[in-house]
């Protein structure tokens, strides 16, 4: 029954949602063979763990672009910029497909993440736009479900895609024009089937006003302080670690693409349940208690990491890391909005990208050096001594500003388990 009634729920969205999640569904599929293949296919062409780290490294720092789009979306409109962030994007992919020197892929990298920078800062609130009768958490809900669905098909499709005669003898590069046709077919069925966008024409020196704005907020606003703070630290950490896995697993392991595949699909699905059932748990078992349980989790799971040579052993810990540190994230960043003034969530929003952009590229680069020079094993040693300090720094300065809570069953529908929203 609960199946039938989420079938029915989904049917009473407008056509408009349905367009945007069936083209989500293309898009995270050409991103997630993508993803899964690029790290690889620099491996494949020669390029050290550093080279990697330096082209995702400098690549993240254009993120910051989505700290200016802002002011633009009155002038373009947001479908307009997300239809030009996936051709960006498709440009990024494309470069990939018929070059190997390190600053032509840096190049597509760097288009690549401003094109991944557009598509966030519009894609959600113009899905929100479209919503009627306040079910904004469950056009959420259906959205970033096929998301992850469509973007863990991807990876398996391009894990095991070799093993079709034609591809394995052109070589899986050339597989990057597939991911890059079906990104530009996405922005093509936005672009045509999406509603005309509503523009205005900006006021004077917005974009200097909503710097002057962000600026001032930061520097009164001691919780937004903090909140950037521990964003910094985890992503640090994160980026550290989370894009070498597959080289690792590759190159010391010695796994195949296929089985690798199969790693990350299982990884995404049950990262997927998790999410699912973690409002649930957190209804019973508390904000405090939920999230040192996964912060003691993902630690130990990459401490482990870090010692195991089985490569059972290995995969469990791997997977048991992945899912620990989605929902530390995903729990993180509901708990944080939940706790900033609706004033002031733009905003923070605005340092949220901004904070990710320098941590990420910094995190990136350090990964890459870190497995260059010392061996993986010293990659996941780092990223436990991050997440210590980033629990440190959580229960000693953060937490106080955080309220207990609640779960928000104002919606009726079957996604309501996604919405979280903390109150006293």
């Amino acid at each position: 029954m609960g199946k039938l009634k989420t079938l029915q729920i989904i049917k009473t969205f407008p056509r408009n949602i349905h367009i945007m999640v069936a083209s989500e569904a293309l898009c995270a599929l050409a991103m997630g063979m993508f993803f899964f293949l690029q790290i690889l296919y620099y491996d494949f062409i020669g390029l050290s763990a550093e080279a990697i780290g330096t082209i995702f490294s400098l690549g993240s720092l254009f993120t910051l672009t989505g700290f200016f789009v802002g002011p633009f979306i009155k002038i373009l409109g947001r479908k307009r910029i997300l239809c030009i962030g996936l051709l960006i994007c498709a440009i990024g992919v494309g470069f990939h497909m018929g070059f190997r020197a390190m600053i032509i892929l840096m190049f597509g990298q760097i288009l690549i993440n401003i094109g991944t920078c557009l598509i966030n800062v519009t894609e959600l609130q113009l899905l929100y736009s479209y919503t009627i009768g306040k079910k904004e958490c469950c056009a959420y809900s259906y959205k970033y479900s096929v998301n992850l669905i469509a973007g863990a098909v991807g990876a398996l499709i391009a894990g095991n895609i070799t093993g079709i005669e034609y591809f394995a003898r052109i070589g899986y590069k050339k597989l990057f024009i597939l991911a890059a046709i079906i990104l530009i077919v996405t922005s093509t069925i936005r672009c045509f089937l999406l509603p005309k966008d509503i523009t205005n024409v900006a006021e004077n020196e917005e974009v200097k006003k909503s710097m002057r704005e962000t600026i001032e907020c930061l520097k009164s606003d001691k919780q937004i302080r903090l909140f950037s703070m521990l964003l910094f630290i985890n992503a640090i950490g994160f980026s550290g670690v989370a894009p070498y896995n597959n080289l690792i697993l590759k190159n010391y392991f010695g796994l195949g693409n296929n089985v690798i595949s199969y790693i990350t699909f299982s990884l995404t699905i049950l990262s997927m349940f998790g999410l699912i059932l973690m409002p649930g748990i957190i209804e019973r078992m508390g904000v405090k208690k939920f999230n040192l349980t996964v912060f003691i989790i993902a630690i130990i799971s990459c401490l482990m990491l870090a010692v195991v040579s089985n490569n059972e052993l290995f995969i469990l810990f791997l997977v048991i890391r992945g899912i620990s540190v989605g929902l530390i994230i995903y729990s993180l960043d509901s708990l944080m909005m939940s706790n900033i003034a609706i004033e002031h969530r733009d905003i923070f929003a605005s340092l949220k990208m901004l904070s990710n952009g320098f941590s990420v590229a910094i995190g990136n680069f350090l990964g890459g050096t870190i497995l260059n020079n010392l061996g993986y094993r010293y990659n996941y040693l780092y990223g436990f001594i991050i997440l210590i300090c980033g629990t440190i720094f959580f229960y000693l300065k953060v937490r106080i500003y955080m309220k207990s809570t609640t779960i928000n069953r104002s919606c009726s529908c079957n996604f309501k388990a996604r919405h979280i929203e903390y109150k006293k």
